[in-house]
C-alpha cells in the first residue's frame, strides 16, 4: 500500500491498555486526497461533494495506511465503521483539523470535539444539570466533555436512535474517567469513558469493554 509521505510530528498516540489511537493533525497537509483508497472507498470520495468532508474521510484513511492495516474501512446499515474479515473492532472522529482513530480486540468508540460556545446553546438536549455538576470546569468544556462522552456511549450502543437524555446516565466521576449506563441493543449496560483535554479539544473513548452488572 503506497500513502502520501507525512512527517510523524503531525501524529500523536494516546492509547490505554489494549485501546490503540491515533491522532493525526491535518490542517496543513496539501495532498491528502492522494493518499491510498481501495475501490470502494474511492467511489465513497467520488460521492462527496463538501471538501470539508472529502478531507476528513482521506485523513482518516492516513492514519489507516500509516498502521499498515491493509483493509478497506466499510460501514455497517447505522454507519458504524468496520474491517471485514478481521476480529478487531474500530471507531474514527474527526473535527476541523483533527482525525481520530481507535482501534481495539473490544467494542470501542471514540469521539472529539472542539470546545466552543456553541455547545451551551444545545447543552439541554444531551446533559442534565446533576450530570454538569459532577465537574469542576468551566461549563463549556464542561458540557464539551459530556457531549463526547455520549457520543461515545452512543456508538457502543449499536443503535440507531438513542435519547441522550434519557437512555445514557453519567453516573460518577474519578480523575479523568466517567462510570456511565446506557442502553445498548442487548439491553441496558455500564462502561467507563475516558476523557484527555489537547489544545481547545477533547477526546473520549472506553478504555475497557462495556459490562453487564
Amino acid at each position: 500500500m503506497e500513502t502520501v509521505n507525512l512527517l510523524k510530528d503531525y501524529f500523536q498516540e494516546i492509547g490505554e491498555g489494549e485501546v490503540e489511537i491515533t491522532l493525526f493533525h491535518f490542517s496543513e497537509i496539501k495532498n491528502i486526497e492522494e493518499t491510498f483508497l481501495f475501490p470502494i472507498e474511492q467511489a465513497e470520495l467520488a460521492l462527496l461533494k463538501n471538501q470539508k468532508r472529502q478531507r476528513e474521510f482521506c485523513a482518516i484513511r492516513c492514519i489507516r495506511n500509516r498502521k499498515n492495516l491493509p483493509f478497506p474501512i466499510l460501514y455497517s446499515a447505522i454507519g458504524a465503521p468496520y474491517f471485514n474479515g478481521i476480529p478487531k473492532k474500530i471507531s474514527i472522529s474527526h473535527s476541523k483539523e483533527l482525525a481520530v482513530f481507535a482501534i481495539s480486540p473490544f467494542k470501542v468508540g471514540v469521539d472529539v470535539e472542539p470546545m466552543t460556545e456553541r455547545i451551551i446553546k444545545i447543552k439541554d438536549r444531551f446533559t442534565t444539570s446533576s450530570e454538569i455538576g459532577l465537574f469542576n470546569y468551566n461549563q463549556i468544556k464542561t458540557c464539551t466533555i459530556i457531549w463526547t462522552i455520549k457520543e461515545v456511549l452512543y456508538k457502543l450502543s449499536g443503535l440507531k436512535n438513542v435519547d441522550f437524555l434519557k437512555e445514557m446516565r453519567i453516573i460518577n466521576l474519578k480523575n479523568n474517567q466517567a462510570t456511565c449506563q446506557f442502553m445498548t441493543e442487548y439491553g441496558q449496560r455500564h462502561v467507563k469513558i475516558k476523557f484527555h483535554e489537547m489544545a481547545n479539544f477533547i477526546i473520549s473513548f472506553n478504555p475497557l469493554s462495556y459490562y453487564e452488572s
